[in-house]
């Protein structure tokens, strides 16, 4: 559910769904009958997961196994699942599909719980899937009000407001900030091909929190909001985040 319902194009059916309530999560694919189902709906907040860790393996992994219930029970042919690049943890990036994931914290377990819960529905019942792990993604209708949720979005919520740019640490925490249309052709093919295969999707080059601060705060000044970045100390987070998209590159 966005933040905004006015977001939504008029043409889709819309329809408000808690995918915790295993009843009428399957009346809703039952009604609808999809051929296929592409599942984005997550508790997305990796840093404060660990103090909501019932909540968030609710919201991501008990609502994830109702709604593949659904896809077996009423006869969809395939699931494309969104998962996280925080599936890899600390390793060592650029990311890549063949490493062993390490998760870092109750979100990314989640995630890796559900690819592969994902993977066994598959084996017992024959539902095809492709999973991707997209990163930091951002659109101009993306969630602004949401404290915890996407560097870029809550920089520039505190500039319209006036307030400062708050970073943890000196900055040098780097991450790869994805446009959300350089999902759209890739998830297209994934209807149709390369089932139970894993894709990085989204940018390759990464920048510091920091510049990505500055670049923000330059904007701001640009368009008559003033504002300055503060320091804050340190917290316990992966520093280091991004992937290598080339076996995307080359399949998709």
């Amino acid at each position: 559910l966005t933040s905004d319902e006015g977001n939504l194009d008029p043409r889709l059916n819309f329809k408000e769904l808690d995918l915790c309530n295993s009843v009428r999560t399957s009346d809703v694919v039952k009604s609808i009958k999809p051929d296929f189902v592409i599942n984005c709906a997550a508790e997305a907040s990796e840093i404060l997961s660990p103090h909501i860790r019932h909540f968030s393996y609710k919201n991501n992994i008990l609502s994830h196994a109702n709604l593949l219930n659904a896809c077996v029970n009423h006869d969809v042919e395939k699931v494309i699942i969104f998962s996280s690049i925080g599936v890899y943890g600390h390793l060592r990036p650029p990311f890549t599909e063949t490493m062993v994931p390490q998760p870092a914290d109750p979100y990314s377990v989640g995630k890796l719980m559900v690819e592969k819960d994902t993977e066994a529905v598959y084996n017992y019942f024959g539902l095809k899937y492709s999973i991707v792990r997209p990163f930091n993604l951002f659109c101009k209708y993306q969630q602004y009000n949401n404290r915890y949720r996407n560097f870029l979005a809550i920089a520039i919520r505190k500039v319209l407001l006036g307030e400062p740019i708050t970073i943890f640490g000196d900055g040098n925490q780097k991450r790869a900030f994805s446009s959300c249309e350089c999902l759209n052709l890739p998830i297209e093919q994934l209807l149709y091909d390369r089932n139970g295969h894993v894709f990085n999707i989204g940018s390759s080059k990464p920048i510091r929190i920091l510049d990505a601060a500055e670049l923000i705060q330059k904007v701001g000044k640009q368009l008559g909001y003033d504002s300055d970045i503060v320091h804050l100390d340190e917290r316990k987070e992966v520093k280091l985040a991004w992937s290598s998209t080339e076996k995307a590159e080359q399949m998709l």
